[in-house]
């Protein structure tokens, strides 16, 4: 190593101030190493996605528009709807709502979303804004659902989980919003 490169310091944006190369690698090799083990350990956790921010989404029933038809059950100070034996059959969960059967759950929400709205002709004509916000209301479910110019650049990629709202330059849908 020569003199010249351990006798000059600079400071790394880390606030480390490194004196040689061998230091340099040394400090980055620690933040590579940090950075991973901090990624591997949240990868790590036991914790499935859908529960890491709980209050990120509503429950599966109101994403998918299905009603609890079930006697209400008294909390001692409020009420909780409840499923119907049929719904707790057919969605494979118990009387809460939280999934027992997994792969009933699937099939019968996959079933679900194809029995879901696919197009809305009746918005042509409809302000853009309040098009979208009845897609909405309608399919919760939607990721996307996006008011976009009828001229403007996009991909052509489909995709069961968005809605384009094509709109003229005064902001009124001109064509049918329908999934993709």
């Amino acid at each position: 190593m020569n003199r010249v490169c351990s006798s000059i310091p600079f400071t790394t944006g880390f606030g480390v101030r490194v004196y040689n190369a061998a230091t340099v690698l040394l400090v980055a090799l620690s933040v590579i190493a940090c950075s991973a083990a901090l990624q591997t350990n949240f990868r790590a956790s036991n914790l499935p996605a859908d529960n890491m921010a709980p209050q990120a989404r509503p429950p599966w029933w109101i994403i998918y528009n299905v009603i609890p038809s079930g006697p209400e059950k008294d909390m001692g100070g409020w009420t909780m709807s409840s499923f119907s034996s049929e719904q707790q059959n057919k969605f494979g969960v118990d009387d809460e709502g939280t999934v027992v059967d997994k792969s009933k759950y699937q099939a019968a929400i996959e079933q679900v979303i194809d029995q879901a709205k696919k197009e809305w002709p009746e918005l042509v004509g409809v302000n853009g804004k309040q098009a979208a916000q009845t897609i909405r209301d309608e399919r919760p479910d939607l990721t996307r659902v996006e008011v976009v110019p009828a001229d403007s650049m996009m991909t052509m990629d489909f995709r069961l989980d968005r809605v384009r709202v094509m709109v003229d330059e005064k902001g009124v849908v001109t064509q049918t919003p329908h999934l993709g």
